[in-house]
């Protein structure tokens, strides 16, 4: 009887080392995830995100894990899910102890070749983010199949809403310059208003760059001028006159 309780013990010990192995929860690997790292469009490298954010000017945003003493068959893969709902999957990635003659490699399908020599790895799982949704994207990563880290990021938008102050329609006229002669190749000159040249460009005219001068103030929240008015590009055109240096002699921002 007893022998027969010591088989039926050792065939449950059996079954749950074999089950617990295929869950990933006796492997002999570690897995850490080390954070988010992103690589803006004019980067030229990885550098540390800080505080879970991500920005629009960021190309790609990767998910850092550290794989240590991996076991031979043992499986790793990720997810994300954005924040519209869909989601992508990466290739899993496998280790071998040995593998078509080579020692401790990790390998995957989207690989041209294994990665061999140590049964431990920093993977780097990366995605691109620019004209995605913005919002707070959400990963997974597992090994064998359970979930070691479930971290998210949010990736903000452009810029925040701001008032958009159109150009077109716009008569006042601008700095104190006319529209003068052409020139030899046809294009018009500016000239100093005068009894000859009395025809004054206008903020619809030429005053892009007055008009976006006036959105960024606003933007950042100055919103009354210098001289107590309001933020507006006939007012602040009016006080670019009347200083020194507000216009160059062409009628450009003096920046």
């Amino acid at each position: 009887m007893r022998t027969r309780q010591a088989q039926l013990l050792r065939v449950m010990i059996l079954f749950c080392i074999w089950f617990l192995s295929s869950a990933g929860l006796c492997e002999g690997s570690t897995n850490e995830f080390q954070g988010f790292d992103r690589f803006a469009v004019n980067g030229t490298s990885w550098v540390p995100m800080v505080d879970g954010n991500a920005y629009f000017r960021d190309a790609f945003v990767g998910g850092l894990t550290l794989i240590s003493n991996a076991a031979d068959g043992e499986e790793w893969g990720a997810s994300v899910v954005r924040p519209d709902g869909t989601f992508l999957y990466w290739y899993p990635i496998r280790f071998y102890a040995s593998y078509q003659g080579k020692s401790n490699c990790f390998v995957c399908s989207s690989w041209q070749y294994p990665i061999c020599g140590s049964n431990s790895i920093l993977m780097r799982w990366y995605t691109d983010v620019q004209c995605w949704p913005i919002g707070v994207w959400k990963l997974n990563f597992w090994n064998n199949g359970v979930a070691f880290a479930t971290p998210q990021f949010t990736l903000l938008p452009q810029v925040p809403g701001v008032e958009a102050i159109s150009q077109g329609g716009r008569g006042t006229p601008y700095d104190s310059i006319c529209r003068g002669p052409l020139d030899s190749k046809g294009r018009r000159t500016d000239v100093p208003c005068s009894t000859t040249y009395p025809d004054p460009w206008t903020i619809s005219a030429r005053g892009c760059a007055l008009v976006s001068a006036a959105m960024v103030l606003r933007y950042h929240g100055v919103t009354t001028g210098m001289d107590g008015k309001q933020v507006t590009p006939e007012n602040l055109n009016t006080w670019l006159i009347e200083q020194r240096d507000g216009y160059d002699s062409k009628g450009k921002l003096n920046c």
